[in-house]
């Protein structure tokens, strides 16, 4: 219709009162006329502009959440001259007034823009910080969020760091304008929002302003805190500060040395500066440690020694790792590293493999052993990595994606730096995965956790199962075509396996050989005709066959009928051949069937019931308190209440009743075990 949009103006401008309803329609004709009617969207966004104030924030009372969702399209037509004149003015006029009824829609507002805040960045956090320090759960999380959106919204350098010493002030009770912290919480999301400014887009905060910050707040800060949980915010903040920093000073090195030394210090509280140190020292500054290699030694000791506590195994794994990066690139200091280098061959010493540390680290631990696993191959040193690809594999496969998402780059950058045929770290990977989902069958076999417990944990395996084992087939497009044929014939087995232990698709090979192949079909088409041979010999190795070479056979033959169907049909006929197949009788075969402690001959099982049953046991005609008929008569009435219930009463076998039932049991095995050969 060709003025309708003309008409929908019209009507939007006749309307004097606008409610949220109309934000939606708004954002929908913006969306429409983006690339068409200049003129048009020019009225529609002034519309839509001047509606966001009114009814988002300039309103007294709370929007519901729904409304602010359609509003995307209208804050990203926003220019720099409207937020100026008409947005900002009555932004800064709610925060005064009543933050708790817009602070939600703060943080999609800046996140909307596109264009620098750095000229009313300031005045915007004074804004934002009483709401941050308010004792209130929800009106502290959307201030917090709020400043982590309008850090990435600042290019200006001088303007971070001016926002960042305000926050210190009010951390340090020196800013007359907001009332004292009383309480942990507050200072918590302070630092938060000082870590928050650390990952501004902003190229121009000099080193020197962020060694100053350093000195000036944050050392004495942490070396006068004396609550641990607040120590760990405090370093984990600074990390991120410190992860800008290219060049390190001696002022820096002391402070780590200082507080590994303390007496205080719990094994919390130096794995936070453990990680700070890592996260600061880079390439050609990491040789700036090496005079803390007896500091580091200890900490990794500690955890040798006291391989119980992950807290202390925690420490132990980011000294290993910073030493170890230390030696990559200082090869004299590998000299000093022989104690840790037999210790970590030492099956008996290698307290990164343990079921314990797979299953008490915590996520940042996990991303800690990640980055200790590829090192680890970057070494000479370690003469079996089979120990440390099962943790690493273990690690992947139980944690969640963005935990594991950095061990993906791990696995590309070693399938494509480590291509030896023998030592291949994309069979070590793959092989690595079918020992996990052995060991996976065996401990669900015996797992006494609730349903939903099991549930979950199948559903993120099954995910992260698929994910690696995609993510090796993207990693191997590169390498030699034969090599990848032996990878796709092992990785077979493997995502049949999954599919039964997981539930994870059926299809899983297929696109492990689409990907593998670089989505290259007819590379995939010439795999399947040269391989015949070796398929079938995959899915028939065993006289009796798994259950992932029946899911592997069926699925062969359904995508290549013309390939398989009479290569499986030949093996099944020439197994069948032999005449002990022809003594196995009906009756024989359904023992067979029947597990192993359950009687499969019924009949037998009652004429044992009935030989000298006795239904009175542990009934006296003699006894001091109850009569022979009274006992005889609360028999009768735990039968019937078994009857109702549905229960058979469990009858008690006398001895020779027993004999009986574990002979019949001998026979069942030995017809059994007999089948079976």
């Amino acid at each position: 219709v060709p003025t309708l949009v003309e008409s929908w103006v019209n009507l939007l401008n006749s309307i004097s009162e606008p409610d949220l309803a109309h934000l939606g329609l708004i954002s929908a004709l913006l969306y429409c006329l983006k690339t068409k009617e200049t003129t048009l969207y020019e009225q529609i966004k002034t519309i839509g502009i001047d509606s966001y104030a009114k009814l988002i924030l300039g309103t007294r009372t709370k929007p519901y959440e729904t409304a602010l969702k359609p509003c995307n399209e209208i804050l990203s037509a926003m220019d720099l001259e409207s937020f100026k004149t008409k947005v900002y003015p009555v932004l800064n006029r709610s925060l005064l007034r009543n933050p708790e009824v817009i602070i939600e829609a703060v943080p999609p507002l800046l996140s909307s823009l596109s264009f620098d805040l750095s000229y009313t960045a300031n005045e915007l956090s004074k804004q934002l910080a009483p709401p941050l320090i308010s004792k209130t759960e929800s009106l502290e999380a959307s201030a917090l969020a709020s400043f982590r959106t309008l850090a990435k919204q600042i290019s200006n350098g001088e303007t971070i760091i001016s926002i960042v010493q305000y926050l210190f002030n009010i951390f340090n009770g020196t800013e007359s304008s907001v009332n004292k912290l009383s309480v942990i919480s507050q200072r918590e999301n302070l630092l938060s929002a000082i870590g928050a400014f650390s990952r501004s887009p902003s190229t121009s905060i000099s080193q020197d302003d962020i060694l100053k910050i350093l000195d000036k707040y944050f050392y004495p800060m942490i070396q006068q805190e004396v609550h641990e949980g607040l120590i760990c915010h405090m370093l984990q903040q600074m990390a991120s500060w410190c992860s800008r920093l290219t060049n390190t000073n001696q002022a820096l090195t002391d402070f780590f040395k200082k507080g590994l030394e303390q007496k205080n210090t719990t094994a919390i509280t130096r794995a936070a500066y453990l990680q700070c140190i890592l996260v600061t020292y880079k390439e050609d500054n990491l040789t700036g440690l090496i005079p803390m290699h007896t500091i580091l030694m200890a900490s990794y000791e500690r955890g040798v020694n006291q391989s119980t506590l992950i807290n202390c195994l925690h420490e132990a794994l980011l000294a290993a790792l910073i030493m170890i990066n230390i030696a990559q690139m200082n090869s004299s200091y590998d000299n000093k590293l022989t104690a840790l280098w037999s210790s970590l061959n030492d099956s008996k010493k290698q307290i990164f493999t343990t079921d314990k540390f797979q299953k008490e680290i915590n996520p940042a631990g996990a991303r800690v052993f990640f980055q200790l696993y590829e090192q680890l191959h970057g070494t000479l040193h370690i003469q079996d990595m089979v120990p440390y690809t099962r943790t690493f594999i273990y690690l992947i496969l139980h944690s969640s994606y963005d935990v594991r998402k950095p061990a993906y780059d791990i696995i590309r950058r070693l399938v494509n730096n480590l291509r030896s045929t023998d030592t291949d770290i994309s069979l070590a990977l793959l092989t690595g995965l079918t020992s996990f989902l052995d060991h996976f069958q065996v401990t669900n076999e015996t797992s006494s956790n609730d349903d939903a417990n099991q549930q979950l944990n199948l559903t993120t395996v099954s995910k992260a199962f698929e994910e690696t084992i995609l993510c090796i087939a993207k990693s191997m497009r590169m390498q030699d075509e034969k090599f990848k044929q032996t990878l796709a014939d092992r990785a077979l087995l493997a995502c049949c396996s999954s599919s039964i232990l997981l539930s994870s698709s059926e299809k899983l090979w297929l696109k492990f050989l689409y990907l593998i192949f670089d989505k290259k079909q007819n590379e995939a088409e010439n795999y399947f005709k040269n391989n015949v041979n070796s398929l079938v010999q995959i899915c028939t190795t065993n006289q009796r066959l798994t259950k992932e070479q029946i899911s592997a056979i069926s699925l062969l033959c359904s995508i290549k009928p013309n390939l398989f169907l009479k290569s499986f049909l030949q093996i099944a006929y020439e197994r069948l051949q032999p005449a002990s197949y022809l003594l196995v009788s009906k009756r024989s075969y359904e023992i067979m069937k029947t597990p192993p402690g359950e009687v499969y001959d019924k009949s037998v099982l009652e004429s044992i019931l009935k030989h000298e049953a006795k239904d009175t046991g542990n009934v006296k005609r003699e006894s001091k308190n109850y009569s022979y008929k009274e006992q005889m008569a609360a028999r009768e009435l735990e039968k019937e209440l078994a009857a109702k219930q549905n229960k058979a009463a469990v009858p008690q076998l006398t001895k020779k009743q027993q004999e009986m039932l574990q002979q019949q049991l001998d026979q069942e095995q030995a017809t059994r075990d007999n089948v079976k050969k």
